[in-house]
């Protein structure tokens, strides 16, 4: 970069030397022009001047040959002021001398600035000599000729030793340093607008994390888990490890899980209750069938006491009928009995397989979630390897876009001008925000046109040759023919 400043540098430099000589040679132009202007300004009145005096003088011999010998006298007094009007002659080509002078010091002055002018140009050439042979010096030193890169560099510090060069290098180093100067206070400035840009976006930014923060952090006291580190998640998308989002990471599952286990506990305590409940409400019900059986049993043993009493003759007789009859019933009894159990026990299984699904339920849908939860995971792991391939394929193109720029680069170095700028348009085509294409194309632009002034000085050059050989040849021209009139 400090190869391509120098370079810059020494074309602006030169760029301005070729600005100062055209506008010499113009002013050089005009000089001569009006050299020419007064000088044939100048002869044209000294040639009327001489045709005046000669015509006065033709005159004035006529008059004395034609008049009488007495008015001689006021001829001669006549003559007098003619010969006092020369003074007024006298003042222009005073004023045209002193305007003489001034061309003539203007020519000596722009012939310094020229001398000037070619002493900068002269130490242009050496500093991009220096230059040439310094780099080649750090070239061959790295090729490991060292010898060559000796004479390298101290061709470059003998170039260096000309009385001329040590003052445009105390110039160029003043330059330079102003330059840097300028250099630093803009970096710092930018620096500055960067360090307030980055603040308010960190402050925008903690300001939205903290709304999302806010939320998870209401909803997770409400124990609403999921929802919680939804909210949680957004606030580290939008600051990373904002606050105790991390905690609350490792927390979250870990409550989810207990608020799961403590609401199970919950269903299988209220299961239990309601299964002793109504084991004690059908032990109750036995017990009353049995308190009502027994009841009934007393009463009617005391009819038949009753019975007995009144009747023994009846009993006697029918005793073994109702002795049978009372076995028949204690069976049937019996039997309804065994029934009753027999139906309670069914009963009993069947709430068993009611719970037996339910726990099977409920094991299902932790099943459930548990493969959600997989899920989600794996969806998660999926995300982290696409951004890891696309920083992969990041990398792959900034590489691509450094290559482009390093052929471009090179093809500057070689002087193609024409296909650096093809080559650092395609590395702007890949990258449109390249930090240092633009001006690699900028300064291509500057080498082209200062070829084409280069060649358009060349050209302009011969055209006044020629226009300053036209001219001598017009002078030559007119000076023969004022000689001929004058003779």
């Amino acid at each position: 970069m400090a190869e391509d400043n120098q370079r810059g540098r020494a074309s602006t430099y030169r760029f301005e030397i070729l600005t100062r000589r055209s506008k010499m040679r113009r002013m050089r132009l005009v000089t001569y022009s009006v050299f020419i202007v007064a000088g044939v300004f100048f002869l044209s009145n000294g040639v009327l001047y001489a045709q005046e005096n000669q015509t006065a003088v033709t005159q004035e011999k006529e008059e004395i040959k034609n008049e009488p010998q007495p008015a001689q006298e006021e001829k001669i007094s006549q003559e007098a002021p003619r010969f006092q009007e020369k003074p007024a002659i006298k003042g222009y080509t005073y004023n045209l001398k002193r305007l003489l002078e001034q061309a003539q010091e203007n020519v000596k002055k722009i012939d310094e600035e020229i001398k000037q002018a070619e002493i900068r140009k002269r130490n242009e050439e050496r500093e991009t000599k220096v230059i040439e042979h310094f780099e080649k010096g750090n070239q061959l030193y790295q090729e490991g000729k060292l010898k060559e890169a000796k004479i390298e560099w101290q061709k470059a510090l003998e170039i260096s030793q000309d009385p001329e060069i040590r003052d445009y290098i105390k110039e160029s180093e003043k330059r330079a340093r102003e330059e840097e100067l300028t250099r630093k206070k803009e970096e710092e400035e930018r620096q500055r607008r960067l360090e307030v840009e980055q603040k308010e976006k960190e402050r925008q930014l903690n300001e939205q994390a903290k709304v999302f923060y806010e939320e998870a952090l209401s909803l997770y006291n409400s124990k609403n888990y999921e929802q919680a580190q939804v909210k949680f998640e957004q606030a580290a998308q939008v600051v990373p490890n904002y606050a105790k989002t991390d905690y609350y990471f490792k927390r979250i599952p870990e409550d989810i899980q207990k608020e799961k286990e403590r609401l199970e506990l919950e269903r299988q305590r209220a299961l239990q209750e309601q299964r002793k409940a109504e084991e004690k409400r059908k032990q109750e019900e036995l017990k009353k069938q049995q308190e009502e059986q027994q009841r009934e049993a007393l009463e009617k043993q005391k009819q038949l006491a009753e019975q007995k009493a009144k009747r023994e003759q009846e009993l006697k007789v029918r005793q073994e009928d109702l002795a049978k009859k009372r076995e028949e019933e204690l069976i049937r009894k019996k039997q309804e009995h065994e029934q009753r159990q027999e139906q309670a026990y069914l009963e009993k299984e069947r709430k068993k397989q009611e719970l037996l699904k339910k726990q099977e339920e409920l094991f299902r849908q932790k099943a459930e979630k548990e493969r959600q939860r997989q899920e989600e995971f794996s969806r998660k792991e999926a995300e982290r390897r696409a951004r890891e391939a696309k920083l992969s394929e990041e990398k792959i193109f900034r590489k691509k876009v450094a290559n482009s720029f390093s052929n471009a680069k090179s093809l500057y170095g070689t002087g193609k001008y024409k296909e650096a700028i093809a080559a650092f348009n395609e590395v702007l085509q890949l990258d449109p925000n390249h930090p240092k294409a633009k001006d690699y194309i900028q300064h291509c632009q500057n080498k082209m046109e200062k070829i084409r002034l280069e060649q358009e000085r060349k050209q302009k050059k011969e055209d006044e040759r020629l226009e300053k050989e036209r001219r001598k040849k017009l002078e030559a021209e007119a000076k023969e023919k004022e000689r001929l009139e004058t003779k």
